[in-house]
Order: C-alpha cells, then sequence, then structure tokens
C-alpha cells in the first residue's frame, strides 16, 4: 500500500467457489473481440454436430475509445481510461452471468498475442490496438470467473471464433 492505494491480492483457490449448476457440455459461449466492441455468441451443438444459434449479442465501447485529444495524465484522460477498465470488466460479469443463465458449459474467446507495433494502418488503429484495447484485461477477468464458477474457458484460433461470432 501506499499514500493513494491499498492493493489485496488472494489465491482464488482458497475462496469459497459458487459453480454454476446444471452447464451443458454442448452449449459454447463465443466471444469475438475488437478494440471497441464485443461480439458475443451462444450456439448449441447435437450429436451430429450440427448447431443453432440460441443467442447473440455485441457491447458497444466505441465512444470509450475515442481520443479526448490532451494529454494522458489530463484528468479527462485519466477518466476515459478508467471508466473503460471499469466497463471492461462489467462486460465480463455480464459474460459470466450469461453463462449461468443459458447454462453454457465453455466459454469460448480468441487466443490474441498482438505485441505492440506499428500495424501500417494510422495513428489511431495503432492507438486502439497498442494503447486502448484492454484485451489482457477482460480475458483475465474472464478467465478468473471461469475458474471461480466451474465453466471451461477455453482459447480458440481466431479465426474459428470470428466466424462463430458472426453467425446471423
Amino acid at each position: 500500500f501506499n499514500e493513494k492505494y491499498l492493493w489485496l491480492s488472494y489465491e482464488e483457490s482458497l475462496t469459497s467457489e459458487i459453480h454454476y449448476d446444471g452447464l451443458k457440455p454442448n452449449r459454447i459461449l463465443g466471444i469475438d473481440m475488437n478494440p471497441s466492441n464485443i461480439g458475443i455468441s451462444i450456439i448449441e451443438f447435437d450429436e451430429q454436430d450440427n448447431f443453432k444459434v440460441l443467442h447473440k449479442e455485441v457491447f458497444d465501447i466505441y465512444k470509450l475509445t475515442l481520443a479526448s485529444g490532451k494529454s494522458s495524465d489530463d484528468p479527462e484522460s485519466k477518466y476515459r481510461t478508467n471508466k473503460r477498465r471499469h466497463e471492461t470488466i462489467q462486460i465480463a460479469h455480464i459474460i459470466d452471468s450469461l453463462m449461468d443463465v443459458w447454462k453454457c458449459g465453455k466459454l469460448s474467446i480468441e487466443e490474441l498475442k498482438i505485441k505492440p507495433s506499428n500495424k501500417k494502418k494510422g495513428k489511431q488503429f495503432n492507438r486502439l490496438c497498442n494503447n486502448v484495447w484492454n484485451r489482457r484485461l477482460f480475458k483475465t477477468k474472464l478467465n478468473m470467473l471461469a475458474n471461480e464458477h466451474g465453466y471451461d474457458f477455453v482459447e480458440v484460433n481466431p479465426a474459428y471464433s470470428s466466424v462463430i461470432g458472426n453467425f446471423e
């Protein structure tokens, strides 16, 4: 701790776990992540690997990714950063609740290993991908919730999550 912050840490395995009951192993919640939105689809497979889409939704955080035009240590910029982080965590909690409501046995998320670099698509695109996108925070929070509530957390090739995430 210091004059401004107090940090707490804990071992997940030592906390009381509340597992969701009646999860269906053939029901999957798939996530397609982008810097300014998060798309989800809940699909269910039958014995012949045919599937049907049960639910789909997009969480739009575009307005939270807009540049303030001010320095990163300006109070407005700090507020936007904190707001974006907070909303990202809240989206993870909403998705976790959907796992229980729809009794999904698996959560599928893109295995993204993007290193900060010049993407050759302009300054704003680089800003979004390298500085603004809270993909690690989102993934870490979902993984923690999966461990806590007893469903499988599966990382998949991004090409597959985008296909599943865009089913109509």
